[in-house]
């Protein structure tokens, strides 16, 4: 009984690790999807699995210890060291903070902000108070409606640019421009890469630059997770460099843990404007659920342009965080 006591951590150290290389896993496209569905959220809160293996070779080391087996110690801090540094250096470089394309001229900078409203449920008052407050440029609203978006446009000043989905759900996507804006050169009411709206508006001001208001299926449920594969696909093929700043804002229902979504952020080019201080920028400050965010699936994504600042906000009546970034394009 005592070895068997003595080997549930060591155990347990293997299990963790397990879960924590998910990041590296691209299975999810070859399983059933009664099964492929829990693949992605392994991946997404992998860092628990890190936090565990961390606790269990702790454990590990010890009894090595008092065994006096100095080796089990040595293997065991190398199969930690071996899975957890290059899983996290794929997942905290991936998409970061890249240059813009040109260098250090000055430019323009606008400032982008991005909201979840949970089927249309957000409290409009907080909405047009928090926008207000943070008076973005542009303004992406998923999950929205044709009356909610015309409730924010009313209370904040911002215009809508194109009509919004009336399916209900969580179809409608909104791309809101303030009105002392350039006018739209071109706006786009849905360009079809996502199981959602997909609204574009390109600016023709001083300097053009294209945002697209983004929303993918989520891959929670077992008749969604392929969809959820396709959109991040058609996404990463879906932005030839016309040499424009783009702008990607929006729920993508995805972490940079996820390979899907690493392979948008490497097929296109865009880089991650996370913000949130130094103890979340490497992977960006969480964004769900609201009150207690675990995983960052909001994102503000660029190409063309720099980040120059970044964080979350918090609205009444959704389950996520709001995003917005500052951009110098």
């Amino acid at each position: 009984m005592r070895r068997l006591l003595r080997a549930v951590p060591t155990g347990a150290l293997v299990l963790f690790l397990v879960w924590a290389s998910t990041p590296w896993w691209r299975v999810t496209g070859t399983l059933p999807d009664s099964l492929a569905r829990f693949v992605p959220a392994a991946q997404a809160v992998f860092p628990v699995a890190v936090l565990g293996a961390l606790l269990c070779l702790v454990v590990v080391c010890w009894q090595a210890w008092r065994r006096r087996a100095a080796w089990w110690s040595v293997v065991a801090v190398l199969l930690v060291v071996g899975v957890v540094l290059p899983v996290g250096t794929v997942t905290t470089r991936s998409g970061a903070l890249g240059e813009a394309s040109h260098g250090d001229a000055p430019g323009e900078t606008l400032r982008v902000m991005a909201l979840n409203t949970f089927f249309n449920g957000a409290d409009d008052a907080s909405v047009i108070d928090e926008t207000r407050r943070l008076d973005p440029d542009f303004l992406v609203l998923t999950e929205t409606s044709p009356a909610e978006v015309s409730a924010v446009a009313r209370g904040t000043g911002l215009t809508a640019t194109a009509p919004v989905e009336e399916g209900g759900g969580a179809s409608g996507t909104a791309v809101l421009v303030r009105q002392d804006a350039p006018a739209p050169s071109r706006v786009t009411g849905d360009h079809g890469l996502t199981g959602h709206q997909t609204p574009s508006v390109r600016l023709a001001g001083s300097t053009p630059v294209d945002v697209y208001g983004v929303h993918t299926l989520p891959p929670a449920f077992s008749d969604l997770v392929t969809g959820w594969r396709e959109d991040l696909g058609r996404l990463a093929g879906g932005f030839p460099d016309e040499g424009i700043p783009l702008v990607l804002a929006g729920d993508f229902n995805a972490t940079v843990a996820h390979p899907e979504f690493r392979d948008l952020l490497d097929h296109t080019g865009l880089t991650r404007c996370e913000g949130g201080g130094w103890v979340h920028r490497p992977a960006g400050a969480p964004t769900w659920p609201d009150r207690f965010p675990l995983v960052r699936i909001d994102h503000v994504l660029v190409r063309d342009a720099t980040c120059t600042d970044a964080g979350t906000v918090r609205v009444e009546g959704t389950d996520h965080r709001g995003v917005w970034a500052d951009i110098t394009v």
